[in-house]
């Protein structure tokens, strides 16, 4: 595609307007590179915190469900 505008590079205001936009793209990529490594680091860290959070409930579940059998006195837990 750029083989197309080869003979416009050779003119000094264009090789300026690339040069000058090539850093505002350099800062660009850089913003959405420090981006996506947060979402990445994010990403991986929710899917650590969604396991233990199911942990957690699940134990608040068993403890709910058996906790009237653990108050009485001289009662066994039920087996399956």
């Amino acid at each position: 595609m750029l083989i197309m505008f080869v003979a416009q590079f050779r003119y000094p205001a264009v090789q300026r307007y690339i040069h000058d936009i090539t850093g505002e793209m350099g800062d660009h990529l850089d913003s959405i590179t420090s981006t996506l490594s947060m979402f990445i680091e994010i990403g991986m860290l929710s899917e650590f915190m969604k396991f233990y959070l199911f942990l957690n409930i699940y134990i608040f579940f068993l403890l709910q469900v058996f906790q009237p059998f653990a108050s009485r006195k001289n009662t066994a837990l039920p087996t399956c």
